[in-house]
């Protein structure tokens, strides 16, 4: 059964993460930059000293560049280095032009319909603007405030899950936080039923786990994609108000 956006929510800033090529024991995805909206346009800024060590779970630029991390290749790499000209046209490359024939065909791969009317930023967020062998994505980091819509979310680790029965696009997924996690205070487990198919990935989970204690979620399996032996998991989240009372 086919999932498809309907109100995807519009993100206010979007982190540019990498991820370490197969045969790098820690392929835990990094948090080097973002992109975001200022009065004066759509600004690239890459992070540095406590901000960089914050969003990475204390890891330091220096163990980044031990992992091989060189440079997003149209921005040279300096902490803290900010680009505010042509940013949106050099993420935009990283897209299929819209001019394209078979672009309504690239949307609904992604579960949007080509007649929702969906910004540059929203399109980033679902599709993450992948390039095969690069390493790179953007990720909505989400919102705190978000009060109603739906966002995306890539289940990690669902490739060493050894799951008895495969996920099927449309099926309803559980959200669990495990606050015990030894290596991240803010993972939340994604079940399928009884039985665990990953988590949140460490980008998204803080603010998820924030939702579940004062909003209503839902959540299904969107998608799958990736290659034999390493594939990759979508989730699609709805998001609601928590009802506070019943209606005299």
């Amino acid at each position: 059964m086919k999932v498809w956006f309907e109100h995807p929510a519009e993100p206010a800033r979007l982190v540019l993460a990498w991820q370490a090529p197969d045969g790098v024991a820690d392929r835990r995805r990094w948090q080097v930059g973002q992109i975001e909206r200022t009065s004066d346009g759509v600004v690239f800024r890459y992070f540095q000293g406590s901000e960089f060590e914050a969003a990475n779970s204390g890891r330091s630029v220096e163990a980044l560049r031990q992992q091989g991390f060189v440079s997003f290749p149209a921005f040279d790499y300096e902490p803290g280095k900010v680009v505010s000209e042509g940013v949106m046209a050099t993420f935009g490359r990283r897209l299929p032009p819209k001019s394209r024939a078979d672009f309504d065909r690239y949307l609904e791969y992604f579960s949007i319909n080509p007649q929702t009317t969906l910004s540059d930023f929203a399109l980033f967020a679902i599709t993450e603007a992948r390039l095969p062998g690069d390493g790179f994505s953007l990720v909505d980091p989400l919102d705190p405030g978000l009060s109603g819509g739906e966002v995306s979310f890539e289940i990690a680790g669902f490739r060493h899950e050894k799951v008895t029965n495969k996920p099927e696009v449309g099926q309803s997924l559980r959200l669990v936080p495990e606050p015990g996690n030894l290596h991240d205070e803010h993972a939340i487990q994604v079940f399928l039923g009884g039985e665990r198919i990953g988590y949140v990935n460490r980008i998204q989970a803080p603010v998820i786990g924030e939702w579940l204690a004062d909003r209503y979620l839902e959540c299904v399996v969107l998608r799958f994609n990736g290659r034999p032996g390493a594939p990759r998991a979508y989730a699609l989240l709805r998001l609601h108000p928590r009802k506070t009372g019943l209606a005299a």
